[in-house]
């Protein structure tokens, strides 16, 4: 039992330990390459109905989610690189040079990341000159190591590797693994620091940037390990025992030096402000991010972003006489059914209309015909009209079904009844709302009003006015004159 204890102790003291990292730690997320990866990692190809390609988006998305949800963090910052040319290329012209040029399907995914990654509260930093990683170490000698904070590197190639030590780590979300200092050091053997006078050594081809002929990973290691710097190596060439290596060395030794420039970081990149609060995260925008996700049709991200609608309290006024009102362009009206009855059979006694979102009425159902011969110029917005006529047996004059129009806009839905359109289209749940019966009534009449005015935008967008005025709201009426009559069986064929 107390050996158990003791484990359990040990547990804790390590999760509460991680937690303390993480809530002290500003995350700083290397943009462009997570934009790369998140475009490569997903197999296949991605589109919105209308072709539109999503995959990079919908990847980088999907990512930030998931480390804001696991980390919740205080401070995090998204690097980016800017087209124009920076002083490497200045240095070198041929830096990047072999790299194959953005796929045209990406390039246009950008400007939606950008916006989705601020949406999210998230401070997006880039710079013209500067590449994202010259920002990123900017960031961390000026803001990070002076503070008591920690930083984390969400990164997936070797360009930050110098930036490792005691405080900073990198995280590969693809693979899901961090780098900290003494992984590093077990693994190379030497500090992070010189990473770059490693790779000046061998190379690096996907930058373009060539290495010494003849020294590949483990020989640059081992004349790092031994001479601790390009300098000191340099200084005692002449006690390298392989005569080809030190003639290399030697020969390539302008290169060798021109590598370390191009590969060593900018401190100095300029940033809009050296104070951490600054760089806080914000509240998201979940306004924008719901127009982007439907627009983009991510409707597993949609349900992932949490989102409360803004002030929707609208209130159930009784006895008041609509008919004094002004007459309106449009009005929700919902029959206020008892439950545990066949909708078609079910006796309606009350209604409830709306002529905006902020107020409800309840009627008599008795009230109804007057109520349409005074409004006869207002269009009554419904939903499922066909069942409105099962149950008043009369038609209106100019009706909006928002269940028929939701069913033209997207026929692959799950479903089309009332509370699931209210919470896909506005975000509005009754579940979130701890309702009495008129509280009930009022959310929906009003919601209904709200619903309807947003789907109409919608139908006239996708150019189906014409189509649900002239053919879908008339066949409602048909076929429930169809199912009203009936039709007769040939028995005997049948």
């Amino acid at each position: 039992m107390i050996l158990f204890q003791n484990v359990l102790k040990i547990f804790f003291t390590m999760v509460m330990s991680s937690l303390n990292k993480l809530k002290n730690a500003v995350i700083l997320i290397d943009g462009s390459s997570f934009i790369y990866r998140a475009y490569f990692a997903i197999p296949g190809y991605l589109a919105t109905t209308k072709g539109f390609p999503t995959k990079a988006i919908f990847g980088v998305t999907q990512m930030v989610l998931k480390i804001l949800k696991e980390w919740d963090p205080e401070y995090i910052i998204w690097f980016m690189d800017e087209k124009e040319p920076t002083f490497r290329h200045e240095i070198f012209e041929n830096y990047k040079a072999t790299r194959p040029k953005m796929p045209d399907d990406l390039k246009i995914q950008i400007p939606y990341i950008k916006t989705i990654i601020s949406a999210l509260g998230i401070p997006v930093l880039s710079y013209p000159g500067y590449e994202g990683d010259d920002l990123i170490a900017s960031f961390i000698k000026n803001i990070v190591k002076p503070s008591d904070f920690s930083a984390i590197i969400v990164a997936g190639d070797k360009d930050l590797y110098s930036l490792i030590d005691e405080k900073i780590s990198i995280y590969d979300p693809v693979r899901e693994k961090f780098l900290n200092l003494d992984i590093f050091l077990k693994k190379y053997q030497f500090p992070p620091q010189v990473f770059p006078e490693f790779r000046a050594l061998t190379g690096d081809p996907s930058d373009n940037i060539p290495g010494v002929p003849g020294i590949g990973e483990k020989t640059a290691k081992e004349l790092l390990i031994k001479f601790k710097n390009l300098e000191n190596l340099y200084q005692n060439i002449q006690n390298l025992s392989s005569s080809k290596l030190r003639e290399n060395l030697l020969k390539y030794k302008a290169q060798v030096l021109n590598n370390l420039t191009l590969l060593t970081l900018n401190f100095s990149a300029p940033l809009p402000s050296f104070d951490l609060f600054y760089y806080k995260k914000k509240e998201p925008d979940y306004l924008t991010l719901r127009k982007i996700f439907k627009e983009l049709e991510f409707r597993k991200l949609l349900s992932e972003i949490k989102y409360t609608p803004p002030e929707f309290k609208p209130v159930l006024i009784e006895g008041k006489d609509v008919s004094q009102l002004p007459e309106k362009d449009y009005l929700s009206l919902l029959p206020l059914q008892n439950q545990g009855f066949i909708f078609a059979l079910a006796q309606i006694s009350e209604i409830a209309v709306a002529f905006s979102e902020k107020e409800a009425y309840k009627l008599s159902a008795n009230h109804l015909k007057n109520l349409i011969q005074k409004f006869n110029k207002t269009e009554f917005i419904l939903h499922d009209y066909k069942n409105f006529l099962k149950l008043f047996d009369f038609s209106l004059n100019k009706v909006f079904d928002t269940k028929l129009a939701s069913y033209l806009l997207n026929p692959s839905l799950k479903k089309y009844d009332l509370e699931f359109l209210l919470q896909e289209y506005l975000d509005i749940s009754l579940g979130s709302f701890k309702t009495s019966k008129n509280e009930e009534f009022a959310i929906k009449t009003c919601g209904l009003f709200l619903l309807g005015k947003e789907l109409m935008n919608c139908i006239k967008e996708e150019g189906l006015k014409e189509w649900l005025e002239k053919v879908e709201i008339p066949l409602s009426e048909v076929l429930f004159e169809m199912e009203k009559r009936g039709f007769k069986i040939d028995l005997e064929y049948v």
